[in-house]
């Protein structure tokens, strides 16, 4: 992933039960307006460029576009225009790799069309129904934030998936997985992204319960992190062992975990 969020959160842990907040809850922002998402992904690893463009396309929604902010001087800018041709409401923007991922983030929804926002890391799976079962939360709830606290997590090497932090599925929360973090563009006239790369959606989520803002944490599925065999090529490098013992409940071996994360098989839980 992106960002070293695991290793944040581990030190900053705020991913408990929500309290009680002093401040009255706020639900005026506007109601879910155009049944679209802008999907916005930072990346700085051209490892990643089909994986990015393959989330964005297997979505089920009519109303979508998807802002690649490039983040890392060295990457193609034209590689990356030539193979967005071939698909629908994309842009590409290159941002100085001096510029923190909170800033450009913030350059992103700025630059958004429509009224929800999605953030996509750029090395997750996000099934075909992602967006358009997340719209139905928004509706639902009446939350401006939603995301997923209880995520599914997929280990390549040892090919076994797991549910990181289970039993926070449907509820309110004080924090989501920074990979699954969805809200109301309209929320942005009270809180932005930090000037920062580690914990930038942390962040965000505090600043949204500061403002009195919903964060609802939706189900499990739909979305999958994935570990990948090569420790390095995670910017948190722990072992899988760690983050299996520390954060995460194991499920099953399996290698088909998208048939398990898009409800096609059933999880045995």
């Amino acid at each position: 992933m992106y960002t070293n969020l695991e290793y944040y959160r581990h030190k900053n842990p705020v991913n408990k039960t929500i309290k009680k907040i002093n401040k009255p809850i706020k639900n005026n922002h506007e109601k879910v307006k155009k049944q679209g998402f802008s999907v916005i992904t930072v990346t700085n690893n051209e490892l990643f460029i089909d994986n990015i463009f393959e989330n964005y396309d297997r979505q089920i929604l009519e109303n979508k576009e998807l802002i690649i902010i490039l983040n890392k001087n060295r990457l193609n800018v034209e590689k990356y225009k030539s193979k967005a041709k071939t698909y629908s409401n994309v842009k590409i923007h290159s941002i100085d790799e001096r510029m923190s991922l909170g800033y450009c983030l913030n350059f992103a929804v700025n630059i958004s069309k429509y009224e929800l926002v999605a953030k996509f890391d750029d090395d997750d799976y996000y099934g075909p129904k992602y967006l358009s079962s997340s719209i139905e939360v928004f509706k639902q709830t009446g939350a401006d934030v939603i995301g997923k606290s209880s995520h599914l997590v997929y280990f390549q090497q040892s090919e076994l998936l797991a549910i990181r932090d289970p039993n926070r599925e449907n509820r309110y929360v004080n924090f989501v997985n920074g990979s699954t973090l969805m809200f109301k563009k309209s929320i942005f006239k009270e809180v932005k992204f930090a000037n920062i790369s580690i914990g930038e959606d942390t962040q965000f989520c505090r600043s949204c319960l500061k403002k009195g803002i919903r964060i609802y944490s939706s189900d499990m599925y739909h979305h999958v992190y994935i570990r990948r065999k090569s420790r390095s090529s995670h910017t948190w490098k722990v072992s899988d062992k760690f983050l299996l013992e520390k954060f995460c409940k194991p499920i099953m071996k399996t290698k088909d975990y998208i048939s398990y994360a898009n409800r096609i098989k059933t999880l045995p839980i």
